[in-house]
């Protein structure tokens, strides 16, 4: 099908939503890049029927986030990188998805918020959001602020700073209430040259809805404290993600000892259906019943890095991004290859995912699309040999054409 182009100026949101129950047709509207318009074609997949929620165009991140206790979606809208107009922005929804109110403008609360973690709203409605400075990732820029509304976002108030900080990217919650969040030190990229890594990281926690905060644990080494999750009041497990590692306190975070794992730890999520605590990792799944022993589940296809684990009828869904973009599912015996998001959005960064009532969403890293999928996917496929040899043959051909740029750079 002939590509056509739709240019559209800076400062539009484009909202889409086309439904088929037998194959999906897109057509994209995207921003107007700084270097010229883009251009984006209609695509069919006989995936199960989509929506195309929102679509900022390259460069900017949708992060989404379900509260389930009030049936609400969120989505922050904020900078990727720092090469187009500034945006730091939060929306909510009340009908998953499909009309959006705005309900904060960072960047217009203080200049140096141009990027954010996912937002979080705790089980009383408190609304949470961490923002710092996009030029982390490419110039080291320091700058790292919490923000909080109890009143869905009328207001907002700057609870926590650190002038020093750099990233934290996933608040949890316990079931007193204590809400923690790890945040990093230092590090990040230089002279333009991207890194995502602090040089350090510590653990907040907050006794009293966000209001205030303070640390309870400091690691002296260049990883990020990614996620965690409270298994009960005193037990606290935190993903060290370049460590490949835990650490884990049975104190409330009194005292900690690291449980290392031999691969990236990511997103920490306790699934009570399973009575497990899993965690994602690249091309695989650790779970435990005990948090000191673990099993680990390899997807067999290598080269996607696997976040936000979430239990629905049955099956545990998560996003997988890395040479290419699946939702992918597990009765934690066998894999389940349920949607290539690759395929609808042209983009292999589809890595922040929720999932609220019968609904899955997508946002994209870099390039400021929110998709939308009905649960549960009616044609499942068990990942067999075939997509395997096909999957793992293109991994490779990804890594060699990676390779061989950064031996001509």
């Amino acid at each position: 099908m002939a590509k056509q182009k739709i240019p559209q100026p800076y400062g539009t949101c484009v909202v889409l939503a086309t439904e088929c129950n037998d194959y999906v047709r897109f057509l994209y509207q995207p921003f107007r890049s700084p270097y010229g318009p883009e251009t984006y074609g209609a695509s069919e997949t006989s995936n199960p029927a989509l929506s195309m929620l929102l679509n900022y165009g390259k460069y900017y991140r949708v992060w989404p986030f379900a509260h389930v206790e009030h049936n609400r979606l969120y989505a922050s809208i904020a900078l990727f990188r720092p090469y187009v107009k500034p945006l730091c922005r939060l929306f909510q929804s009340n009908d998953y998805g499909g009309s959006w109110n705005e309900i904060a403008d960072f960047y217009s609360m203080d200049r140096r918020n141009t990027t954010t973690g996912q937002p979080f709203v705790t089980r009383d409605g408190i609304v949470l959001i961490p923002v710092w400075s996009v030029g982390f990732y490419t110039h080291g820029t320091l700058w790292f602020a919490i923000y909080r509304s109890s009143d869905s976002g009328l207001s907002w108030q700057k609870t926590y700073e650190d002038s020093e900080g750099t990233y934290g990217k996933h608040f949890f919650q316990s079931s007193d209430g204590n809400l923690y969040i790890g945040v990093g030190l230092g590090g990040g990229g230089s002279e333009g040259r991207v890194s995502p890594t602090p040089g350090r990281s510590y653990l907040l926690r907050s006794e009293d809805m966000g209001k205030t905060w303070r640390r309870i644990l400091k690691v002296d080494y260049p990883t990020a404290l990614y996620s965690g999750a409270v298994l009960n009041d005193k037990t606290v497990l935190v993903a060290a993600r370049e460590k490949k590692s835990l650490f884990l306190s049975e104190n409330g975070g009194e005292t900690w000892k690291e449980v290392l794992m031999g691969n990236t730890t990511r997103s920490v999520s306790y699934i009570e259906e399973l009575h497990k605590t899993v965690v994602t990792s690249n091309s695989a799944l650790f779970f435990s019943e005990d948090s000191l022993n673990w099993t680990q589940l390899r997807v067999p296809i290598k080269g996607l890095t696997l976040r936000y684990p979430t239990w629905f009828e049955g099956k545990l869904y998560m996003s997988s991004v890395g040479w290419h973009c699946y939702v992918i599912s597990t009765d934690l015996n066998k894999w389940y290859f349920d949607l290539d998001v690759t395929r609808v959005t042209r983009s292999n960064l589809g890595a922040r995912m929720a999932v609220l009532s019968d609904y899955l969403f997508v946002g994209d890293e870099a390039n400021g699309t929110l998709v939308r999928a009905k649960l549960p996917f009616d044609s499942n496929i068990s990942v067999n040999l075939r997509q395997v040899f096909r999957g793992n043959i293109n991994y490779l051909a990804a890594l060699a054409k990676y390779v061989r740029a950064r031996m001509i750079n």
